[in-house]
């Protein structure tokens, strides 16, 4: 029985063999395997789900660490700066 993710696509299978007793599979069987593999495919979309965020924010911090790196500057150049005189035009 297929698993499938929240679009429906295929992302894994599920089988059921060797029933206790060697008594066949009922439908009973079957609606609780379905009802199995839908649990399945929940929890490995949240699976993928979370590991994509993890890596959108790892994402993030480097991008803010480079954005901060570059939006700061020595004391002794804002020093120089805060003395210089500025020209009107």
């Amino acid at each position: 029985m297929p698993i499938k993710n929240s679009e429906g696509c295929i992302i894994g299978v599920i089988q059921l063999v060797n029933k206790f007793n060697n008594l066949p599979f009922t439908k009973n069987d079957e609606n609780f395997v379905e009802a199995f593999s839908i649990f399945c495919g929940m929890g490995i979309n949240n699976t993928n789900m979370y590991e994509k965020a993890i890596v959108a924010m790892a994402k993030q911090r480097v991008t803010l660490e480079v954005l901060s790196y570059h939006a700061t500057a020595p004391a002794e150049d804002a020093t120089k700066l805060k003395v210089k005189t500025i020209k009107l035009a």
